[in-house]
């Protein structure tokens, strides 16, 4: 058993002293013997003067096997202990060949005495002579100790047989000393030479050496000295063994005292006999008890061990753990529970799961809770409960029934992992995913999931809705004259006058920049005009300027009926948007509902969707490059490439002419895998990489969810080899913040595959910098509107030294745009600012004017 080899066995310190003291023995009596022949002096060599002294080539073989013996348990068996063993093993067991073929063939070949003649006898033997019970002993240690010195770990067979030997090697010398105890000698008869008194002593030392130094795990040592059950009861059963056979062995005496032949022999052979029997018996029984025992006690650890460890998990697992039984009462909850709902356990066991229950989960939750797990099922859910200190949390919960071996539940097992942290993340980021950051309003993309949502249900109640586009007149110029801040400010107010005056079940967005929509459910022509008109009259806002001069706000808003104009909500948006372009070409400030008429201005718009169209399809489009330059360095380190449309007669068509209708239209994602596709060809046919610039490419906020810009992204790098690191990511805040879970996932994939990225309009577009740390850019272009005027505006100073410092702890470099002189170079190379961008450093120029614009720099 494994068992046997365990930590119960004596210390292997304990075994090496007494297989060395064993050794010693064996060495030093024979080298005795051998002195008392060379001094004449054979007393040194027996006990008493009428015992047989130890023959002198006994003698010397003895101290060989036991300086071998020694060395083994010393050295520990390397290489040059085994050399040692095999050079001692071809000694001894030739002589010993030698010396039992003597005695068969009568042929004396000269190593009886080891050169130490003598014609003395004792009793009419000879002295000096190897008895052949010794020779053959001396065989069996010679074999013994050649098996300890080939045997290894894998070897363990040979290691059992040599201790086999061993034993065999001690029990013939105990039997020999019997038989002088007996003062009858014992194993041989007629004219043998009987072996000596101190020969068959030693080889009892011998025998206990060579079974020590074969190992704990060998037979017998694992018996005698195992923790197994097997060997326990060996031992325990000893006593009794020893007495029988004592008792036993004096009365196969008296039957062989009656004998005429050797008694001692007889009775010593009886007694050898009868304990082989009786140890077979016991071992086997032993063996069978035990067996059954060390499997029971193995099974019982084991389970005692995984119980501990089912233990510890439970106890030190990062989720809560509740056992309940069938009714529901609180039996044990493990650390957590107590760390997450400030229960105690004694507070929590005996109680009910109740005693969390914050009011919000519904009675008909819970009832199909409970009607799962009594029929066996588990049930999995969320919980919003409250803590002993009464404030809510989220929890995510599954729950199970515990059944017994005849399958009757007996108990619930509940575990529960707090994810109030991860509600309260999934709830902001669709905040962000629905919502305008700087108005709270919902944003274009939600705005049309909503009106898609009310035209069907219009269609389905046979009823009226209306459409409201608001654009805010003027606002570009109020914001460009007063401040970016000051333009917020106007948004967020007007946005609040929205929410007071709309109804709860009309809908309000901000579709971008100074452009609101509203959705009026169950709303016709007549009431669609007249809440409009109210609302033009809360967007009136006058606004003082420089030299206390007054800037008025207005809005135009435009109305598209549904059913009435259509159920298809991006002609109800471009049909409202037709009206409100309508309402601005009237004079700004008033209300315009779409009407037939307006369908030249939609047919322009067709117009303008056919030449991008045309445009794409006969590669119409090219792409001037504006230099970026380090500030500190002084040095052109790269480019921005921006998208020009040629028309028929080879004039520039500037993006802000076309960008939003392609986007209207559907086509803004085509136009940005040309200007990707152009911009990763361009950077290999100049060079980019060799020359050590960048290129700055603008994305739109469809690209988030276009599914074709990666691989096409991945495909042009494979075939023109470039560098990702030379290309430049841009896409505007605004964008980023209305597609915040999409952003980080196309930002995250573009920087894996080696790309940068930058956020374009950085300041304008947040409401705070905190959602700043969810995206991972490298670069923050400073909108123009703070650099166009940074030497005379202390606002804008103190706001892009701010914007500096932002971005330089959160590890990222800035870029400004619009830097029209030196003066302003200078305030941004004071700020901290990396990069700059503007007419002072560079007009945008044609491609193939990049060589001579170079050499100009």
């Amino acid at each position: 058993m494994e068992t046997d080899r365990k930590s119960t066995f004596p210390s292997i310190n304990t075994v090496s002293l007494a297989a060395q003291i064993c050794s010693g023995v064996v060495a030093g009596v024979g080298a005795i013997g051998l002195l008392g022949w060379i001094s004449n002096s054979q007393l040194l060599a027996s006990i008493r003067p009428n015992y047989i002294p130890m023959a002198p080539n006994t003698a010397v073989v003895f101290v060989v096997l036991g300086i071998t013996l020694f060395t083994l348990i010393r050295w520990h068996m390397n290489l040059i202990s085994r050399w040692i063993a095999w050079v001692a093993a071809i000694f001894v067991v030739p002589l010993n060949v030698l010396s039992l073929t003597q005695y068969v063939t009568n042929i004396d070949f000269g190593i009886d005495q080891m050169l130490l003649v003598t014609t003395k006898t004792l009793g009419g033997v000879p002295m000096g002579v190897m008895s052949p019970i010794t020779a053959a002993n001396f065989l069996l240690s010679g074999f013994s100790v050649s098996l300890v010195s080939f045997s290894s770990v894998n070897r363990r067979y040979m290691k059992n047989i040599a201790s086999c030997l061993a034993i065999v090697i001690a029990s013939i010398g105990s039997v020999v000393i019997l038989g002088y105890l007996y003062k009858t000698p014992l194993l041989y008869g007629g004219t043998i030479v009987p072996m000596a008194l101190t020969t068959a002593i030693t080889f009892v030392f011998l025998g206990i050496g060579l079974i020590s130094v074969t190992g704990l795990w060998c037979w017998p040592q694992c018996l005698v000295m195992g923790s197994s059950t097997r060997a326990r009861l060996l031992r325990a059963f000893l006593p009794v063994t020893v007495g029988t056979v004592i008792i036993m062995g004096w009365f196969h005496t008296i039957i062989a005292m009656q004998s005429r032949s050797n008694p001692a022999l007889l009775a010593s052979l009886l007694a050898i006999l009868f304990m082989v029997i009786v140890s077979i018996i016991i071992s086997y029984t032993a063996k069978l008890i035990g067996h059954s025992i060390d499997l029971a006690e193995t099974k019982r650890k084991l389970a005692e061990v995984q119980l501990r460890k089912l233990s510890q998990a439970i106890e030190q697992s990062s989720s809560t753990v509740v056992i309940t039984d069938t009714k529901g009462t609180i039996e044990y909850v493990n650390p957590k529970f107590t760390q997450l709902t400030g229960y105690t356990a004694e507070e929590a066991i005996g109680q009910n799961p109740r005693l969390l229950k914050s009011g919000k989960t519904s009675p008909e939750e819970y009832k199909r809770l409970w009607d799962v797990i009594t029929s066996g099922g588990e049930w999995m859910g969320k919980f919003y409960n409250r803590k002993k200190t009464g404030v809510f949390y989220w929890e995510s919960a599954s729950i199970s029934p515990i059944k017994n071996q005849e399958g009757v539940i007996t108990h619930f097992l509940a575990v529960k992992e707090d994810i109030t942290e991860r509600k309260r993340f999934e709830a902001h980021l669709e905040h962000l995913a629905n919502n305008d950051p700087l108005t709270n309003l919902f944003n274009r993309r939600r705005f049309r999931e909503e009106l898609e949502g009310w035209v069907a249900q219009m269609e389905r109640h046979e009823s009226n809705g209306a459409l409201l586009f608001i654009d805010l007149d003027n606002f570009k110029y109020i914001n460009d004259t007063l401040g970016h801040q000051k333009g917020d400010e106007i948004l967020i107010n007007f946005a609040h006058r929205l929410r007071a005056r709309v109804r709860e079940t009309d809908i309000i967005a901000r579709l971008g920049g100074d452009e609101f929509a509203i959705i009026l459910p169950y709303t016709d022509a007549d009431q669609a005009q007249s809440i409009a008109m109210q609302i033009m009259e809360l967007s009136r806002v006058n606004l003082q300027g420089k030299n206390d001069r007054l800037h008025s706000v207005t809005s135009s808003i435009g109305i598209a009926l549904f059913p009435e104009h259509g159920g298809d909500v991006e002609k109800l948006l471009t049909y409202a948007d037709l009206a409100m372009y309508r309402a601005k070409e009237k004079g700004r400030n008033c209300v315009c509902t779409y009407s037939p008429d307006q369908k030249i201005h939609y047919e322009l718009r067709m117009d303008w969707e056919e030449r991008i169209r045309d445009a794409l399809k006969n590669n119409r489009f090219v792409l001037h490059l504006q230099p970026i330059s380090n500030i500190r360095h002084k040095k052109i380190m790269g480019y921005e490439a921006l998208l020009r449309m040629v028309d028929e007669n080879n004039a520039l068509t500037f993006p802000s002419e076309f960008l939003t209708i392609a986007e209207r239209f559907g086509l803004i994602r085509d136009i940005d895998r040309w200007v990707v596709r152009r911009s990763i060809h361009l950077i290999a046919e100049q060079q980019f990489t060799d020359r050590g610039l960048f290129l700055d490419v603008n994305l739109s906020g469809k690209a988030f969810s276009d599914p074709e810009l990666l691989p096409l992204i991945k495909q042009e790098f494979e075939a023109t080899n470039i560098n990702p690191a030379t290309l430049i990511f841009e896409i505007t805040e605004t964008a980023t913040i209305e597609n915040m879970v999409d952003a980080h996932r196309l930002i995250t994939t573009l920087k894996d595959m080696g790309c940068r990225f930058g956020l374009d309009d950085f300041g304008i577009g947040f409401s705070s910098f905190s959602y700043l740390k969810q995206l991972p850019v490298d670069f923050l272009k400073i909108d123009g509107s703070f650099i166009s005027e940074l030497k005379h505006n202390h606002t804008d100073q103190h706001m892009v030294r701010a914007m500096v410092e932002v971005a330089r702890g959160l590890g990222k470099q800035t870029i400004a745009e619009f830097v029209g002189c030196e003066e302003t170079v200078q305030l941004l190379s004071n700020y901290g600012v990396d990069y700059a961008q503007g007419y002072h450093i560079g007009k945008p120029f044609a491609i193939s004017e990049i060589d001579t614009y170079s050499e100009i720099l």
